[in-house]
């Protein structure tokens, strides 16, 4: 099989399993108005709210924990249903993602504003999936 064919099946299998994931969360088409008003990523929203708090005050180790607790693996699944419909947005939001987590290893000047991107780039992703964006972090931040 040659490197392209593989590629291409690679991507399929992502995007149909995002396009799967997508029909599963929305269960036929039928959405509870808890569903609508908060949506499935909103404990995603949360934790990075939570990560770039922590981060704010100094603390590393609690944005590392608020991260990796609470938003790390639904981020993935955030970008798997978003290349569903647009691909741009999910790389994007992976894009910031890994920005993140290199912070999260050497944290620099910009680790703060890494968060506050990827904080818009989860907001994007969840609009992409048509899910209400989510409300500002309680400090103001997206």
């Amino acid at each position: 099989m040659s490197r392209h064919l593989l590629v291409t099946v690679a991507v399929l299998a992502l995007v149909g399993s995002g396009l799967v994931a997508l029909v599963l969360a929305d269960g036929g088409g039928s959405r509870s108005p808890a569903v609508e008003a908060g949506g499935r990523y909103e404990p995603v929203h949360a934790g990075l709210c939570a990560a770039r708090s922590a981060a704010a005050a100094g603390s590393v180790p609690a944005a590392r924990e608020a991260f990796f607790d609470r938003a790390h693996q639904p981020l993935h699944e955030l970008a798997s249903d978003a290349a569903a419909r647009d691909r741009s947005v999910a790389a994007r939001l992976l894009e910031a993602k890994e920005a993140v987590e290199a912070g999260l290893n050497q944290p620099g000047p910009s680790f703060v504003a890494d968060l506050d991107r990827l904080l818009a780039a989860t907001a994007a992703a969840v609009e992409a999936v048509g899910q209400a964006r989510p409300r500002p972090c309680p400090q103001g931040r997206t």
